[in-house]
């Protein structure tokens, strides 16, 4: 993977609320000075088998976009995480701005357009 630094890493779903086993790894990372400067082909998103890294710019735009998995990231607990950096942590001292009436209101659509999808889900049978 032709990253300069990942800054947060962790398991993110059920697994992260100890509700279940189940979740994917997810990760943001710094792109380096060559592809920031365009020397290099920039990539946003970087997939490998069970791992799925964004760029901190990606990231950013999922969060005011309302994107659940990466509000999941933004408040996960450092003790969860597997990487954790100092540049992680500044970003972290501000991640409430990233929360807006605009992005809640997407938030909540999107938590209901899922459970219209999976009316099961949360239910238990007697």
């Amino acid at each position: 993977m032709s990253v300069n630094k990942i800054i947060f890493k962790a398991k993110i779903g059920p697994s992260l609320y100890g509700t279940g086993d189940d979740g994917f790894t997810m990760g943001v990372f710094l792109p380096s000075r060559d592809e920031l400067i365009g020397f290099n082909p920039y990539r946003e998103v970087i997939d490998e088998d069970l791992f799925k890294f964004v760029s901190l710019q990606k990231f950013i735009r999922l969060l005011l976009e309302g994107d659940p998995t990466s509000i999941d990231m933004l408040f996960c607990p450092q003790e969860k995480a597997m990487i954790w950096e100092p540049e992680w942590e500044i970003f972290i001292a501000h991640r409430r701005r990233f929360i807006t009436k605009e992005n809640t209101g997407i938030i909540i659509k999107k938590i209901q357009a899922t459970l219209e999808r999976f009316p099961d889900v949360g239910t238990e049978e007697n």
